[in-house]
């Protein structure tokens, strides 16, 4: 089943998970096809033709986007890997070596939240590293089936 289909068609959904993707530790792999909409349930029908001429332009600009940060930023091949839960729908994902962190958090829920510190539960990460990550986004404004991606840069404090 490819990806939009089982998202019920929601890019913004789909937008949310090639981001997780492509901060996830090792190559990304997307099935021709996905970087532009395409839909599709059970084998055989999630092999469809490519759609030229309706693809979706958000998402291939999404794609491209999430290639060159992966290319840019050498901690998401080689970094370490730590999470964070804010709330029900609400997660990021971290990155760091050490010169720089790098952070996704998404928001899957409908709802703008403002990420407050005290709910912050974090995984697999250093106190340096959860410290920093906290400092800046507290009180970040996140709206509903959005995220937001930010760098941080860091002295060569991983203990």
């Amino acid at each position: 089943m490819r990806i939009k289909t089982a998202l019920q068609n929601d890019e913004k959904l789909v937008t949310l998970a090639f981001g997780l993707m492509f901060m996830l530790p090792g190559v990304p792999c997307i099935y021709y096809g996905d970087e532009a909409g395409l839909i599709g349930g059970k084998d055989p029908d999630n092999r469809r033709f490519f759609p030229w001429g309706r693809e979706s332009h958000s998402l291939i600009s999404q794609v491209s986007k999430w290639i060159n940060v992966r290319k840019q930023n050498s901690v998401l091949v080689n970094g370490k890997i730590g999470f964070l839960h804010v709330a029900t729908g609400i997660n990021a994902i971290i990155r760091y070596d050490e010169k720089n962190i790098m952070v996704y958090c998404i928001n899957k829920n409908k709802e703008e939240t403002v990420l407050a510190e005290e709910n912050f539960a974090f995984y697999c990460l250093p106190k340096s590293v959860a410290e920093k990550v906290a400092a800046e986004l507290d009180q970040t404004k996140l709206a509903g089936e959005d995220s937001v991606l930010r760098k941080i840069l860091r002295k060569a404090d991983i203990s």
